[in-house]
């Protein structure tokens, strides 16, 4: 459990499976690139927030995009400060709201059939 805006939050990510099911499959592609756009991410924070989604380690994320475990963590540190969190599953959170708030959720079918919220199915 977290709190996120005052309010009690229970966020669990789907495990990764023999599919390719990732974490980061909870959005598609349009919703990914909505939510960076408004949460104003730089590409490596985008990266790095979708590592957080596919439930990476620090040194996980690091060895995926070739940069060093500290950078990663610098880079997490700024993410949380510019989006008022402090945890991963604040982090999360926020950007499930941002895509909430967008209302991109019934276009997700036409870009990724893979896209497993109720809304595109």
């Amino acid at each position: 459990m977290s709190k996120f805006n005052g309010a009690q939050v229970r966020v669990e990510l789907p495990p990764k499976d023999g599919n390719g099911f990732v974490g980061r499959d909870v959005i598609c592609a349009t919703g990914w690139l909505s939510v960076s756009q408004c949460l104003k991410l730089s590409e490596r924070e985008f990266e790095i927030v979708q590592g957080i989604f596919d439930d990476q380690t620090e040194s996980e994320i690091a060895d995926s995009l070739g940069i060093s475990q500290h950078t990663v963590h610098t880079h997490l540190e700024r993410l949380y400060r510019k989006s008022r969190v402090s945890s991963r599953t604040q982090l999360i959170v926020r950007v499930f709201s941002a895509f909430h708030s967008l209302s991109v959720k019934t276009q997700c079918s036409t870009q990724h059939d893979k896209c497993p919220l109720s809304e595109c199915n």
